[in-house]
């Protein structure tokens, strides 16, 4: 039996597929050069009503990281990162409504 890789694991999937859309939202923050904190800076994409928008589009980060593990045959991480992806929608579903 071999022993499994780190790569090819449910939680490095799931972790990686939470945390790169978190990455990708920061650099919205950083890229607006804005005077707010990061928390205010939600509020502010709150009140205009473009949070779940800018959050889906940090969510298309993980389709790159699907591709990346998909190529290289880690089922696992690509099945976490499938689960993390649709935590992500329930969540932007959430806030709409």
């Amino acid at each position: 039996m071999t022993k499994k890789s780190f790569w090819n694991d449910k939680r490095t999937g799931l972790l990686s597929g939470i945390l790169l859309p978190f990455i990708v939202l920061g650099f919205f923050y950083e890229s607006t050069k804005a005077s707010l904190s990061f928390f205010e800076y939600i509020a502010f994409l709150d009140r205009f009503g473009i949070l779940t928008s800018v959050i889906a589009v940090s969510a298309l980060v993980n389709l790159a990281a699907f591709f990346i593990f998909y190529k290289k045959q880690y089922d696992e991480s690509v099945r976490g990162i499938i689960f993390a992806t649709i935590l992500i929608a329930i969540g932007v579903l959430m806030l709409k409504l």
